[in-house]
């Protein structure tokens, strides 16, 4: 489990990082996330978009509970 004190890119990128280490072997690890906008940040993007990055995020659709 990762302890952090506030969730943003930092901490984002932090858990992704944790995700790689545990499973080294790994492929490609597929990360389901909602919309926050801190998963959408640049500076995610940015670490993401490096060469042989293992890491797929896929953003769940946004929910709406009174139509």
């Amino acid at each position: 489990m990762l302890d952090v004190e506030t969730v943003d890119a930092d901490s984002t990128i932090k858990l992704m990082i944790a995700r790689l280490t545990m499973y080294p072997r790994q492929r490609v690890i597929h990360l389901f996330l909602d919309n926050a906008r801190y998963h959408h940040a640049k500076r995610v993007q940015a670490w993401l978009a490096r060469p042989g990055c293992r890491i797929k995020l896929h953003f769940i659709p946004t929910y709406c509970p009174h139509p």
